[in-house]
This record gives structure tokens, sequence and C-alpha cells, in this order.
């Protein structure tokens, strides 16, 4: 019996983590927005203070990240690449688009 409840109390445990983290992807998800829409929700991380300190580690000294995005300007995005690079900015790039015959805008996100 007390095997049993030994597993019933581990297997509550792993449900309450399961739950902390499915909690976790949905405030990521809906902080950013369209990304989910683009992108695996197991990449969403990326996009959080968390994450880009870890991509930041792979840049060499004086190194670039850029970020090509088909949304306009995130304000709070920005916010947390300003917590993780010294430098940063969001330039909104035009350009004919053959699909629309029209021009379209996308946003450019480079943090030094």
């Amino acid at each position: 019996m007390a095997d049993l409840t030994s597993r019933i109390e581990g297997l509550e445990a792993r449900l309450a983590q399961a739950e902390a983290v499915r909690q976790q992807v949905e405030g990521l998800t809906g902080r950013v927005g369209a990304v989910e829409q683009q992108l695996a929700a197991g990449h969403a991380d990326l996009y959080t203070p968390d994450g880009l300190r870890r991509l930041a580690r792979h840049l060499r000294d004086g190194g670039v990240f850029a970020l090509w995005s088909d949304d306009p300007p995130d304000d709070d995005f920005m916010v947390d690449l300003g917590t993780v690079f010294t430098t940063t900015e969001a330039q909104v790039v035009g350009f004919a688009n053959p699909l629309t015959g029209g021009t379209s805008t996308n946003t450019v996100y480079v943090a030094r």
C-alpha cells in the first residue's frame, strides 16, 4: 500500500509540473503574439530574456543578433532585447511584394 501511495504522489507531482509548463507556454504564446502562428511552441522561449541570454552566449565578442519578423515592431520584445543586449533597434523594411502587387513591410531586430 505504501508503494502505491508513493507512486500516486509521484504522479501527482509530475502532473503539477506538466501543468506549470503548460501555463508557462500559454503565457509565452499570448505575450509573443503572432509568433506561435509561425513557430513551434517549443521555440517560444527564444523570445524571452532567458532565451535571449542563452542565445547571446553563442555570439562572439562584438557579435550581432538579427531577427527578421513578418510583424510590426513589438515594444515588449524590444524591452526583452534591452535586458540582454547593450544596443537594440527595430528597423521596418519595406519591399515590393510580387504576391500582393504592392509594398509590404517587415521588421528587422538588431541587437549588439
